[in-house]
């Protein structure tokens, strides 16, 4: 689909008449400027988690025999530690978005024009497949000066899926390097804490037909 819009340019005729020139007015000349629109689709992707999904959100400190005091209960501590709501649990879109972006540098593709061509439809997916269970971790705290030990929680699934809801541009990334980029996220990048991209293994995941 193309848009055609006219834009009037000045055109000058001089007419020369005893030696004097004369000026006349400009005559109004119509210029066609054709626009090439974006093309775009939105595409349902459907994903498959190959190890558990640890909580991206901040690790909350704890003790190693129970919870903090802040979060008495384990439901408490759930919640907190990852996004929930209407009963279900969620995480953000965003993350994926991350991920692909990244892994365009093992595609040998540029980030910058991966940006460009994919938008997430939503900011936040539901994770199916299993409720989160409580995890306890010993973690370095970078937020301090001096880096501490601490206990982490955060919230574990396993299995999990996610249904992303991609809207591609087209005209400049294709169905076909899109998905191989989605695949090589999963693989070498990941989501969530400790993910491939960390130096973990958490947090990958593929396609899932």
């Amino acid at each position: 689909m193309t848009t055609t819009t006219k834009r009037s340019r000045a055109k000058t005729n001089v007419i020369k008449s005893g030696g004097n020139g004369k000026q006349s007015k400009p005559k109004e000349v119509a210029e066609v400027i054709t626009i090439q629109s974006i093309k775009t689709e939105i595409i349902p992707v459907h994903l498959v988690g190959l190890t558990p999904y640890l909580s991206s959100r901040p690790p909350m400190p704890g003790k190693i025999d129970g919870l903090n005091k802040e979060f008495p209960s384990e439901k408490e501590a759930l919640a907190a530690a990852c996004y929930a709501w209407d009963c279900k649990f969620w995480m953000k879109s965003s993350a994926f978005w991350n991920a692909i972006c990244s892994a365009a540098i093992i595609g040998r593709k540029k980030p910058g024009t991966i940006r460009q061509a994919i938008q997430m439809m939503d900011a936040f997916v539901e994770i199916k497949g299993s409720k989160p269970k409580l995890r306890k971790d010993i973690a370095v705290n970078h937020a301090k000066s001096t880096p501490a030990m601490i206990t982490a929680i955060r919230a574990e699934f396993w299995p999990w899926s996610v249904t992303l809801r991609i809207r591609l541009n087209v005209n400049g990334l294709s169905k076909t390097d899109l998905f191989t980029l989605i695949n090589l996220a999963g693989f070498g990048v990941g989501v969530g804490a400790w993910r491939p991209q960390c130096k973990g293994t958490f947090g990958t995941f593929e396609i899932k037909c």
